[in-house]
């Protein structure tokens, strides 16, 4: 997908009630009349060399026994690269190539959204995601945007049920760099489908990006078949001022 030249203003008025919860309004800071904070949609793009030493890994990872791989790949963060294992590498230095050929990763925009949080009116204590793209056929809601924060228990609500709140980091290996915030997951199974659902939310250790993403997968359980395999990376510059601003980060 070509990356967008540049984001997109993308502006609606923003309507708050009580103050939002300070695990949403750290990242999402808002006031009367202030607009969407703007960002764009972002991704990896990996460099050739990279490519493929990942596949021929890949390979080497799926004829390990399952413990082996278990133990490998067990608490690591998405789009991280793999640490080492002597299972995996015959020396360190074959190590640090394949460290040397990630870190020419490149994070590439790929369309403007914007976003910021809301109350809802008729139910307080929840916050709605006012999340959008612009594209060809005007403003368009992101997937985000079905899901509400409550305060009440610190979720995230679904049309699949509460997303329940965990501490999230990355380190030095995440090709979207260092950060922290919190992760909210589902994990749900029955005899139709097994449902994951993700929405994490991390700013930059740097203090200059808040990272939004959202992440739904459903495979069926009896013919191991992929049903829905939706996800989505948002990048969203702290320090570039929006409409109504009265204190820096506020955008």
């Amino acid at each position: 997908m070509a990356a967008a030249a540049a984001p997109a203003v993308l502006c609606a008025a923003a309507v708050q009630g009580e103050e939002a919860p300070k695990e949403i309004k750290e990242y999402f800071p808002c006031a009367p009349g202030t607009d969407l904070m703007n960002g764009a949609v972002v991704r990896m793009e990996i460099s050739e060399d990279f490519q493929a030493m990942h596949e021929a890994l890949m390979q080497k990872l799926q004829q390990l026994p399952e413990a082996d791989r278990e133990e490998i790949t067990k608490g690591m963060p998405p789009n991280t690269a793999l640490n080492y294992s002597p299972k995996l590498w015959s020396s360190k230095k074959d190590y640090d190539a394949y460290l040397a050929a990630w870190k020419k990763t490149k994070v590439v925009p790929v369309i403007p959204v914007g976003m910021d949080m809301k109350e809802d009116r008729d139910k307080p204590g929840e916050w709605r995601a006012l999340a959008l793209t612009k594209n060809n056929r005007g403003l368009e809601p992101m997937t985000i945007a079905n899901l509400r924060y409550r305060k009440e228990g610190n979720v995230w609500v679904s049309p699949n049920g509460e997303l329940h709140a965990e501490p999230f980091s990355t380190g030095v290996n995440c090709a979207f760099g260092t950060m922290t915030g919190t992760q909210w997951s589902l994990e749900n199974k029955d005899s139709f489908s097994h449902t994951q659902e993700r929405v994490t939310v991390a700013k930059s250790t740097d203090g200059k990006f808040v990272y939004v993403s959202y992440v739904l997968v459903e495979i069926s359980p009896i013919s191991g078949r992929v049903l829905t395999n939706h996800g989505y990376m948002m990048r969203f510059p702290v320090d570039t001022p929006r409409a109504g601003a009265t204190k820096p980060g506020q955008r």
